[in-house]
């Protein structure tokens, strides 16, 4: 009911986001280190489906952007809800400290999903199924390099940048030792 009301109140409200503590979708698939192969990631909050689904069909009514932590692994995605693709965005940011429990976004398959990004750098983007039977659209991830390097292990920090004007919202992952005023050379 408080997302129903929420999404259809534009009162005061150029654009909306919505934050919540976990990405109602399992974006992560090794756990702990990278053989630690999880099926699906109850901590997630994509299950039990039905409140996933009325949860995120609320917030595509609002177009709304979707933030939230928790998975210790930055990634941006497009929830599928009945069709890939057909899901509001999500951006989950970095733990500020990944020192104890990495993540990664690795398909045991090793294959880019349906669709995807032709301009990546990234080889497992495009449209997958979790472990739960979630749609998502995987964007981006950051997947940490070596663990015990403190500048490849994957930890740092999210921005969210509303141009209210132009109606865009710019997603910006940062590492942590990173200085924001060095711009895109940080």
């Amino acid at each position: 009911k408080f997302l129903d009301d929420w999404s259809a109140d534009w009162t005061g409200a150029d654009v909306k986001a919505v934050l919540s503590q976990t990405a109602f979708c399992g974006a992560v698939h090794c756990h702990g280190n990278p053989d630690n192969r999880l099926l699906a990631d109850l901590d997630c909050n994509g299950w039990p489906q039905a409140g996933r689904q009325t949860a995120l069909r609320a917030i595509r009514r609002a177009r709304a952007i979707h933030i939230c932590g928790d998975q210790h692994l930055a990634v941006v995605l497009q929830h599928g809800i009945d069709a890939h693709r057909d899901g509001p965005f999500g951006f989950t940011v970095p733990a500020i400290v990944n020192t104890i429990y990495g993540r990664w976004w690795h398909p045991a398959d090793e294959r880019p999903g349906e669709q995807p990004r032709t301009d990546s750098p990234l080889p497992w983007t495009g449209d997958y199924v979790d472990g739960l039977g979630n749609r998502l659209t995987m964007h981006a991830y950051a997947n940490p390099g070596n663990r015990r390097d403190e500048r490849q292990r994957g930890d740092g920090y999210g921005l969210v940048r509303f141009r209210k004007s132009r109606g865009t919202i710019r997603l910006e992952c940062w590492p942590r030792f990173a200085d924001v005023g060095d711009g895109d050379a940080a």
